[in-house]
């Protein structure tokens, strides 16, 4: 069980967000980032496939099928639902999936089946969550992302002469736990890059 940390400025994916949340709202779903952040994860699961497999007794299967299972609050404590195919579904399609599972979950209606065949997890903390943390990996999967808070700080950013200047952006830990048995640190890091990189260029069609 291996963890690296990642650093993500979420300055163009909280605008691109903004621009958009109202109208999401008004078809009664929730554009939150943990949405940005599960269509980002399928995105480089699709270009990493290491990270989408499965140890079994004596070796291993990666799975063509990406099914991330996402950590939702219930009555009865937390619960990981899993959306099936999500590198099929974009944008629109992970917020409806993950608004359906967290209201079921909420209602006590969350089902076996719902629960069963993710192939990779999203942990997210909430909105009193902490800088960030450290999941366990959901076995017999080999990866899990957990996100962490996100806080405004001062970064460093390119301005318009090309010089360094400084502002205030919304930046957010994020963890990658893997299984150093089926998962080098190489790929384990292409994956969170890509994950942060995606994420950071708000790379989505909202």
């Amino acid at each position: 069980h291996v963890v690296t940390v990642a650093e993500c400025d979420l300055w163009a994916a909280s605008k691109l967000r903004d621009v958009h949340k109202d109208r999401y709202k008004k078809e009664g779903m929730s554009l939150t980032m943990l949405a940005f952040v599960t269509v980002a994860v399928a995105r480089a699961l699709r270009e990493n496939p290491t990270m989408n497999a499965r140890v079994l007794d004596d070796s291993y299967v990666v799975f063509k099928d990406i099914n991330i299972g996402v950590a939702v609050d219930s009555p009865d404590g937390l619960v990981v639902p899993v959306v099936r195919r999500a590198d099929e579904l974009g944008v629109r399609g992970i917020v409806r999936s993950i608004d359906d599972v967290a209201t079921r979950a909420r209602n006590g209606k969350i089902t076996i089946d719902d629960l069963s065949g993710s192939t990779f997890s999203v942990s997210n903390p909430g909105l009193k969550g902490n800088l960030f943390g450290v999941a366990v990996i959901n076995q017999p999967n080999v990866g899990i992302l957990r996100m962490g808070e996100i806080k405004k700080r001062v970064v460093v950013v390119e301005g318009p002469d090309k010089e360094d200047q400084m502002a205030i952006h919304p930046v957010m830990y994020m963890a990658l736990s893997y299984d150093h048995r089926i998962v080098d640190g190489v790929a384990a890091n292409t994956f969170l890059w890509r994950v942060r990189e995606i994420l950071e260029k708000a790379d989505f069609e909202v």
